[in-house]
């Protein structure tokens, strides 16, 4: 089995099993808990992109308190109607806490377990 490569300037990372090449976006992907992802999906299948967005965001962000940009969003997968329905069901389970929530602003949440 081949392991993962450091990546040295001008390298490309691969993903150590089949050699395929990792984009460069796909790096900042953060694992979504088993946990979590059982309570979105229970909840709706807007949760669920929601869900894989934020984690998408949180990776880019590198931290589990960041703002939510629509562009952002949109580029995940979770467009305006889903994202809503979403981001409201992911904190009536507790997954999402919103710091910061203004009409007009990005929202600013908290990743909690």
């Amino acid at each position: 089995m081949k392991r993962p490569l450091k990546q040295k300037e001008g390298e490309i990372l691969h993903n150590g099993l089949t050699g395929e090449a990792i984009p460069g976006e796909e790096r900042f992907i953060k694992r979504i808990p088993l946990d979590l992802f059982r309570r979105a999906s229970e909840k709706s299948k807007a949760a669920v992109v929601t869900l894989g967005a934020i984690f998408y965001i949180a990776g880019m962000a590198k931290s589990n308190t960041f703002r939510l940009a629509p562009s952002q969003m949109d580029a995940a997968g979770a467009v305006p109607d889903v994202r809503k329905r979403g981001l409201r069901d992911l904190e009536k389970i507790g997954v999402i806490r919103f710091v910061e929530k203004g009409r007009g602003k990005a929202p600013t949440i908290k990743i909690v377990r």
